[in-house]
């Protein structure tokens, strides 16, 4: 048999024993299993021994409704099967039917919102890790191509090397003071890579002694 609560928390039950009660005597159960009871004379003494109660059930969380008896006649030890009360009533040791979320069923609910939350914080973390990473090799890909371009203006600005492209490209005289104003460095540049010219080329022409570079020149 279901049982129906009425009351949540300590102050609903005070509230309860003191609007009924015409006793201080009172027992609570768990179904048929006496928790705790009390048949001194004393309404304040009761009142504590219930706060007392309620307190460390709710620090063990404890889940289970429980039946408060306000009985009328004291007795040493009250049963289950004691019909002296006048009055009973469900409650939970929660502030409110929220409050008692701790149900197995919600337990695993919660627990498994909180593995999924940190799965999703797991992922989070990897695409960051990999958003880093791909901006790292972004700035490194920057890097080699400024420094590539920077090595073939290097090279091509060479008084040899220009002489000889000046020869190569446009037919005209070397000249060792450097690259003919007119020469379009950017066609130039194409114009040797489609045909096979490489930086390490242009390198190691630049690296040359000069009596070499102009012995090539006069081949031309």
């Amino acid at each position: 048999m279901s049982l129906t609560v009425k009351y949540y928390g300590l102050d609903e039950v005070l509230e309860y024993f003191d609007k009924y009660a015409k006793q201080p005597y009172f027992s609570i159960w768990d179904r048929n299993s006496c928790h705790i009871q009390y048949s001194g004379d004393s309404f304040d003494e009761a009142k504590e021994i219930i706060t007392d109660e309620i307190n460390l059930l709710k620090k063990r969380n404890y889940e289970n409704p429980l039946t408060i008896k306000l009985h009328t006649e004291k007795s040493k030890v009250y049963t289950s099967t004691n019909k002296d009360y006048n009055s009973c009533a469900v409650f939970v040791c929660y502030d409110s039917a929220i409050g008692s979320a701790l149900m197995p069923a919600q337990q695993n609910n919660n627990q498994a919102t909180i593995m999924l939350l940190n799965e999703i914080n797991a992922l989070k973390s990897e695409v960051n890790a990999l958003k880093s990473e791909k901006i790292e090799y972004e700035e490194e890909e920057e890097d080699s191509e400024t420094n590539f371009i920077n090595g073939v203006n290097q090279a091509l600005e060479h008084p040899i090397i220009a002489g000889l492209l000046n020869k190569l490209i446009f037919g005209k005289q070397p000249s060792l003071a450097g690259v003919n104003t007119n020469l379009d460095l950017d066609d130039c540049i194409k114009t040797l890579f489609d045909k096979g010219v490489t930086i390490e080329h242009l390198r190691k022409l630049a690296d040359m002694p000069k009596d070499k570079i102009s012995m090539l020149i006069s081949m031309l």
